[in-house]
């Protein structure tokens, strides 16, 4: 047998070794893990203002602030994935500050879907009154091209959902 077949062969051999099998005891994946920002006011809000990408005009017309943020995955063999939820109130007076810093999300096919934590928090929004919101891209706030940003312009509150994939 030539050089070449016997190395092709051999390689073939190890390529086939070094891949799992199917398993039915195989581990599952690992639980939900998530991170609630607790905390006085003023803790919460130097929190979420951590977290977010808050221009300093529009920083100082945060009333209160409420974070979450979910882990999917371990990060060691596979992907560590993590999902944001923040929410904002500011005065009704100051939402148009926020509005003009967005960018508007068109609806249609891409209208932005209802999303809750996996541990449920009260102060996120509740399916019915997420139709409600009027819809914008997380980008100027978050740095991700992933998820919503919902504003309730009556109340003064800003939804944030982001995550990575």
């Amino acid at each position: 047998m030539p050089f070449v077949t016997r190395c092709r062969t051999l390689l073939a051999i190890l390529l086939l070794a070094s891949q799992p099998g199917c398993r039915r005891d195989a581990p599952a994946p690992p639980p939900r893990t998530s991170v609630e920002i607790k905390g006085t006011a003023a803790e919460r809000i130097a929190a979420v203002q951590k977290m977010l990408r808050v221009p300093p005009a529009l920083a100082a017309t945060i009333l209160d602030a409420q974070a979450m943020e979910e882990r999917v995955g371990d990060g060691r063999l596979g992907p560590a994935d993590f999902a944001g939820f923040q929410v904002i109130r500011v005065a009704p007076g100051h939402v148009a500050e926020w509005r003009t810093r967005l960018t508007p999300v068109t609806t249609g096919t891409d209208a932005p879907a209802f999303v809750e934590p996996s541990t449920p928090v009260s102060w996120w929004v509740s399916g019915p009154e997420f139709a409600s919101l009027d819809f914008f891209a997380p980008e100027a706030l978050t740095g991700r091209t992933t998820g919503w940003i919902g504003v309730h312009a009556a109340s003064g509150t800003i939804y944030i959902y982001s995550f990575t994939m």
